[in-house]
């Protein structure tokens, strides 16, 4: 019997093995925003579409 093999696209961007999720999310506390999810507000110390710090 043939079975399928699942895959996880990495969404918190530090994975070791981009695209492919390896697990760091859970290890930098990383959470997904979604419906009802407070935004982040501007200046938070993320980094800019040129990768410098904001």
């Amino acid at each position: 019997m043939a079975t399928e093999d699942t895959y996880a696209l990495c969404r918190c961007g530090r994975s070791a093995a981009k695209p492919l999720c390896d697990g760091t999310h859970r290890e930098i506390g990383f959470r997904e925003a979604g419906p009802g999810a407070e935004p982040r507000p501007a200046g938070d110390g993320g980094t800019t579409e040129k990768g410098r710090k904001a």
